[in-house]
């Protein structure tokens, strides 16, 4: 690929930097337009572990392949995942006590 500077005269050459320049400039608006309310959302959940919350963001780039002038959308998403988890070992050879209900 060629550099942002460098002028070039092939076609593809000049839609593939286009491309990768509006998707790249549109991700970091995004971002800088939505980081403070990305970080509260991480912020806000409740962790028990020492660990530190962490903020995470997921970038998605979508155009019509192969269109000569395409138009180019970009996604940010964030969200809080929680989950909540139970175990117990299940054997059902082992004998109930007479005072255990079935």
């Amino acid at each position: 690929m060629p550099k942002p500077d460098t002028i070039t005269t092939d076609p593809a050459d000049r839609r593939k930097t286009a491309l990768v320049e509006a998707a790249t400039s549109m991700f970091r608006d995004l971002l800088d337009t939505h980081l403070a309310k990305i970080e509260q959302a991480a912020a806000d959940t409740t962790n028990e572990s020492a660990e530190p919350v962490k903020a995470k963001v997921a970038f998605g780039v979508s155009w019509p392949a192969g269109a000569q002038r395409p138009d180019v959308t970009v996604k940010l998403s964030y969200g809080v995942r929680i989950s909540e988890e139970a175990d117990r070992l299940v054997d059902p050879d082992q004998q109930l006590l007479p005072f255990e209900k079935q």
